[in-house]
């Protein structure tokens, strides 16, 4: 794997120079996500990153959060994570805890399918987009490890393709704990169906816990729940017939193949939103 260091939003990086392209040329990703942490992030503050991947996200929390914050990298793939432990050396910091595991419902072992065309997107469980290659690491339950903690934690960044409802089952008294909580979560529902999670549960699951979800775009805007839970069943029922006609014909995919066929046959359904959208979750 070829690295090189590259400029990243005011940070040194060493990026993986098949999966950082845009990162290397552009020096940005997800402006719109980052926008949004650098009005909700605070010095001082504890934040969690679950999926750091190779840090991107952690280098810009610590530096938000400053000498007396606290940035919790959660990131499970051995390369990435190799990654993540050099960027943070790199840039010198110091608040940036990283942890080689999964983040889950339960504490032990899970397997990691990794993803053929895209370090970033590998997945806990079986997909047609990753290939035979896999590795086993550990799992953690978030109550669990945070359970003798003593401060504050103030906001997770969480893009784990798929596996975000079962972290906030492994979460729960965390939310419970911290009323002013704020959770940035990838929602990729065909991601969601694929792992056997039903995309409105996860809606439904944040909801449970008197989050006011917004999508994050070049602004926030305020999810229409009732509007999206007549179209979520869309998703959930073209993703289905797909990947069922995939696995009876064995066949693979990369990850942009999959993602144009099923953008295909969902407008021909009548569904019109992105396959994967970010959402701010607060409580007022």
């Amino acid at each position: 794997m070829q690295q090189n260091i590259h400029l990243v939003q005011g940070h040194k990086m060493y990026l993986d120079d098949k999966d950082s392209l845009n990162l290397a040329q552009f020096g940005v990703y997800e402006a719109d996500e980052v926008a949004v942490v650098r009005s909700h992030v605070r010095p001082g503050d504890t934040v969690l990153d679950i999926g750091a991947n190779i840090g991107y996200y952690s280098l810009i929390f610590a530096q938000l959060v400053g000498e007396k914050g606290k940035v919790y990298a959660f990131e499970p793939d051995p390369s990435n994570f190799a990654l993540l432990c050099q960027n943070i050396a790199l840039n010198g910091y110091s608040n940036i805890e990283p942890i080689n595991k999964a983040v889950n419902n339960h504490n032990g072992l899970i397997t990691l399918h990794l993803c053929d065309d895209n370090r970033g997107m590998h997945r806990v469980y079986s997909s047609v987009c990753c290939g035979e290659e896999q590795v086993t690491v550990e799992s953690v339950c978030l109550d669990d490890f945070f359970a003798e903690f003593k401060g504050n934690i103030d906001f997770i960044k969480m893009d784990i393709e798929g596996a975000e409802y079962t972290a906030i089952q492994g979460m729960q008294q965390l939310l419970l704990r911290y009323p002013n909580i704020k959770l940035l979560t990838e929602f990729s529902p065909g991601a969601l169906c694929e792992y056997g999670i039903e995309p409105q549960d996860f809606i439904d699951l944040l909801l449970k816990y008197h989050f006011k979800l917004q999508w994050v775009t070049s602004s926030l805007v305020d999810i229409n729940l009732a509007q999206l839970k007549q179209e979520l069943p869309i998703i959930s029922t073209v993703t289905k017939q797909l990947l069922t006609e995939m696995k009876i014909q064995n066949r693979h995919c990369s990850i942009p193949e999959l993602g144009e066929e099923l953008m295909n046959r969902l407008q021909n359904a009548g569904y019109h939103r992105p396959l994967t959208e970010n959402v701010l979750a607060c409580r007022d």
